[in-house]
């Protein structure tokens, strides 16, 4: 399974570019997964105090998981490191899995960038691999191949091409 992030800040256009780049591989018939991380601090989810799910934290739970029909929710009382979901992840004989997020993990990533001074930030980051950037942004030294922020089958080319070295 290869992984691949998308980084940036928050309302940088992560989750476009996800659901942009799971269709796209999706189109070019990859088994493709994703995984979000929710930085933000608090429960996901508001509305489960009252579920069964509640009851069972409640009951002493660490983790609990719900699923049904074309869903399945985890839900934890502490967040587990990252490696713990990509070894649940890789039982599912997927060809990639993109992770939205995690900025430090040090597997190959996009940085998304709004402007000029996000990449003074980011560019710290470790393993990256391509710059999104907005459109008309002149990214000032970069250090990985730029990329507008919709070309998708060209950055999803790169991905599949351009990284062979990593995978």
């Amino acid at each position: 399974m290869k992984i691949f992030q998308v980084t940036g800040f928050k309302n940088s256009g992560k989750t476009t570019l996800m659901c942009r780049l799971l269709f796209e591989l999706k189109k070019r018939s990859y088994k493709v997964a994703a995984l979000k991380h929710h930085g933000h601090g608090g429960r996901l989810r508001t509305d489960m105090d009252d579920t069964d799910s509640a009851k069972h934290f409640r009951s002493g739970a660490s983790l609990v998981a719900v699923s049904g029909s074309m869903q399945t929710i985890f839900d934890y009382q502490n967040e587990p490191p990252l490696e713990a979901f990509i070894a649940f992840y890789q039982t599912l004989q997927l060809d990639f899995l993109l992770i939205e997020g995690y900025k430090q993990a040090p597997y190959p990533k996009a940085v998304l960038l709004r402007s000029n001074e996000d990449w003074e930030t980011l560019q710290a980051l470790k393993n990256i691999r391509v710059i999104v950037a907005s459109e008309g942004m002149a990214v000032p030294n970069p250090t990985a191949p730029v990329f507008a922020n919709d070309n998708v089958e060209g950055l999803t080319t790169f991905i599949l091409n351009g990284l062979e070295e990593v995978w």
